[in-house]
């Protein structure tokens, strides 16, 4: 299957390089732009399955993020940038950024990135997690979540899922039934996502989801 990409930039070399790099793969450029103001009439016309989009750069916003999603909400959004703040970061993926990366990752991640964005799944730079995950007051040593390479980090459809709902305080019997799943099986993915982060306990699980924005902390952590 030819999957079609959307490349959004407003560097003409990082547009160029991108599409190399998708032309590599079972995929292609529908179509390119390098401002927003043909982005949705483009969206719209060639309904990609994957928008990889630098909405850092001349010419678009974030705000750009929400309308494409409100355009095509089926298009899932690699974002491209230099390194965000904390607050941009939440609000991409709040605005329906699915993966993301900065610009100076190399081939091998970004083509991974590619693709497990076409599958529905989140990826992640290290570098981003780790500038997203450093505490912003001193949490108590055992909730601390260790440094992460460069290497990307895949986060499953799945995966967020159960992670939320440990995050609400739910067991594994309770996640099993809510999810039609035997209790081994959100055991074992349990011990996968906890072994993928590098975490060890629940306490940083909690820490890593609301900094991830896979749940916001007045919802479960605060509620009477």
């Amino acid at each position: 299957m030819n999957y079609k990409i959307l490349v959004a930039d407003s560097n003409f070399l990082l547009r160029e390089g991108l599409k190399t790099l998708v032309s590599s793969n079972d995929s292609y450029v529908c179509d390119e732009v390098e401002n927003a103001d043909l982005l949705i009439e483009k969206v719209v016309k060639n309904q990609p399955d994957v928008v990889i989009i630098n909405f850092i750069s001349s010419g678009f916003s974030l705000s750009d993020i929400s309308r494409i999603k409100l355009a095509y909400p089926d298009t899932k959004i690699l974002a491209i940038t230099d390194r965000p703040s904390k607050t941009v970061f939440s609000q991409a993926i709040a605005n329906g950024v699915l993966s993301f990366l900065m610009i100076d990752c190399d081939k091998n991640e970004i083509t991974e990135a590619i693709e497990s964005t076409l599958q529905g799944e989140a990826f992640f730079c290290g570098k981003i997690l780790n500038e997203i995950n450093a505490p912003e007051t001193d949490f108590i040593e055992d909730t601390a979540i260790p440094a992460f390479s460069c290497n990307g980090v895949k986060i499953s459809a799945r995966e967020s899922e159960i992670i939320s709902l440990v995050s609400e305080g739910m067991t594994n019997k309770q996640i099993a039934e809510q999810l039609f799943l035997s209790t081994h099986t959100v055991i074992t993915h349990r011990k996968n996502i906890m072994n993928k982060l590098g975490l060890t306990n629940t306490a940083s699980l909690v820490m890593f989801a609301i900094r991830q924005n896979i749940i916001r902390p007045n919802k479960f952590l605060f509620s009477n």
